[in-house]
């Protein structure tokens, strides 16, 4: 991943508004939470007091804290007053221009915690995005499945999601239905405020699918969604035969370049080996991998007698991809080495990062990533597998790198953290 640090002299942030000390007694968060042991339950109680259905989501929402029940309330319209938790409106212009725009801020009150500000931002989002959602799951779901093989490697895949939410869980001392400390590592307080903002935007989604009669989602779904742009990679690294592959050498490890697969065929990157394929084969043969599993590309370019520095970026892929949704976030983290409040990236439905790997934080920095191919898929067989190598999800370590970093050398240092085990590497 590059980190470009620079003074953003263009980038539009909205502050937090000012809030007086809304009065809330402790007992009324401590209520909070209580359905979340059930298997896909809501994390904590939100009463809907508005016709969410007919509403605009241009007009926007706004979650309070209810202090007679110690519940959420999301009500139609944007408010910053001292009960306001969070706040947010999307506007959907992507039949004119391509792009749907989200805003989200949380309060900056001492007396909400980070669990619930991230709850309430992450239904807020849930809610205003649900149709979105499902179009976008739906879309680049049933594309990936038209590839019989992929079905056997997606139950792999899952069973990896499973691993890493335990992972997550026990590291942020997160405790469905009971009411528990978050660490004292910043790095997971963050993963934590994610993981609660996932849990929130699945909640959100389901009240909408209910309501409409449609299936729900559960964390394997989002766990799905976020890591879409990993997919194509984690499928050639899953699919049956790799994984066997994978299994058989770290049982008996070998030197690394010892008995490589000389056949081509057998190898996802064959032509690149064969000696007798044409530069004309070659080169088509990268071409189809770009196709497949290619995802972004990044730009950084000095100005002349270095007066200015700019960037780039660009993301393709197929026509599943298409609901794009540019997102501002402000949430005010505090206790937790937050570094940057305001982000602007580029996203789609259901996801609480860019995927494209396109930031500009109000920290100074602009993230970009670029798409790195693997040729020799036998690279593969040295990344072991939970428990040897537990990871934390690519997408939340991502933003929580983001978040904390103050610097591009801080930054390049949190983006390389070891709990990252991902097969598909960072750029």
């Amino acid at each position: 991943m590059i980190f470009v640090q620079l003074v953003l002299a263009t980038f539009v942030a909205t502050d937090a508004a000012s809030l007086k000390k809304a009065q809330l007694s402790s007992s009324s968060v401590l209520e909070l939470g209580a359905g979340a042991a059930e298997k896909n339950g809501p994390l904590f109680p939100v009463s809907v007091s508005f016709d969410w259905k007919k509403h605009d989501p241009a007009e926007g929402v706004t979650v309070k804290m209810d202090k007679a029940s110690g519940s959420l309330r999301i009500v139609a319209g944007v408010s910053t007053k001292a009960e306001d938790v969070a706040w947010g409106y999307m506007k959907d212009e992507l039949s004119e221009d391509g792009w749907i725009k989200l805003f989200l801020q949380t309060s900056a009150s001492a007396s909400v915690s980070n669990d619930v500000r991230m709850y309430a931002a992450g239904f807020i989002e849930g809610l205003l995005t649900a149709t979105r959602i499902s179009q976008f799951y739906s879309n680049f779901y049933q594309t990936m499945m038209k590839d019989e093989r992929n079905a056997q490697a997606l139950t792999s895949i899952k069973k990896v999601f499973e691993d890493e939410i335990e992972f997550v869980k026990k590291n942020t001392n997160f405790q469905p239905g009971v009411i528990s400390t978050e660490p004292l590592d910043p790095y997971w307080k963050h993963m934590r405020y994610q993981f609660v903002q996932m849990w929130a935007m699945k909640d959100a989604y389901n009240f909408a699918a209910q309501a409409k009669g449609v299936r729900s989602l559960d964390l394997i779904d989002f766990m799905l969604i976020n890591s879409h742009a990993e997919l194509p990679e984690l499928m050639q690294a899953y699919a049956p035969a790799a994984l066997q592959k994978r299994q058989t050498f770290q049982k008996k490890p070998t030197s690394f370049l010892h008995k490589a697969n000389h056949d081509g065929a057998a190898s996802p990157g064959g032509l690149q080996r064969q000696g007798n394929a044409s530069q004309e084969q070659v080169d088509q043969d990268w071409e189809q991998r770009l196709i497949k599993r290619g995802r972004c590309s990044a730009l950084v370019r000095l100005a002349p007698e270095g007066k200015d520095l700019m960037v780039g970026h660009t993301t393709w892929g197929d026509y599943a991809k298409m609901t794009r949704i540019f997102k501002y976030y402000h949430f005010d983290l505090p206790g937790a080495h937050t570094k940057a409040k305001t982000m602007g990236f580029s996203s789609y439905p259901g996801c609480i990062s860019s995927t494209d790997d396109f930031y500009m934080l109000d920290s100074g920095l602009v993230i970009m990533d670029t798409s790195l191919e693997i040729l020799n898929a036998d690279m593969y067989n040295r990344v072991a597998e939970f428990p040897a190598n537990a990871h934390v999800p690519d997408f939340m370590h991502v933003m929580t790198s983001n978040r904390m970093a103050s610097s591009a050398s801080i930054g390049q240092r949190y983006s390389q953290r070891r709990t990252v085990g991902s097969i598909m590497p960072s750029g």
